[in-house]
């Protein structure tokens, strides 16, 4: 019997499909919507000051420790804007020039505790007898009460 001789077999030809990329539209990427700054606010408190005569935003400014910039904004002014005697500000204080009456406090003691004068500390706080102070009562310092700038008082 004779068997026929196999044949070699034969490469076929493989071909690879070609891949196109298909188009895309272009699609934009998404933008974080940018929101506006908004101004850090540590401001809890504000009081009210009577203009006196002689004083100015700064001269106010100082008396409780505070940029002019945010009484300007809270009272609608400018640097043009005139103060009349009598004429009522609002001044923004923030929280760190508040102090909170203790045991044993004087108005003199914070006051040296703080390097205030008496008539400053009374003024800012419309105190008009300063030895009535109550434990509790919470005063606005023209510094920051971190500020103690005499620790024997």
């Amino acid at each position: 019997m004779v068997v026929p001789a196999e044949e070699e077999p034969t490469e076929a030809a493989v071909t690879e499909p070609i891949i196109e990329p298909m188009p895309v539209d272009p699609v934009a990427d998404p933008q974080p919507e940018v929101q506006p700054e908004q101004p850090i606010q540590v401001t809890i408190s504000e009081t009210t000051y009577f203009v006196k005569k002689g004083d100015t935003l700064y001269s106010i400014a100082r008396k409780f420790g505070v940029a002019v910039e945010p009484i300007y904004q809270i009272n609608n002014l400018n640097a043009q804007s005139k103060l009349e005697i009598g004429r009522e500000i609002r001044v923004p204080i923030p929280k760190e020039h508040l102090y909170t009456v203790k045991p044993g406090d004087t108005a003199w003691r914070i006051s040296k505790r703080y390097g205030m004068t008496v008539e400053i500390l009374c003024e800012i706080n419309n105190l008009n007898d300063p030895s009535k102070l109550s434990v509790g009562q919470v005063l606005i310092l023209s510094c920051p009460v971190t500020d103690i700038k005499d620790e024997r008082f």
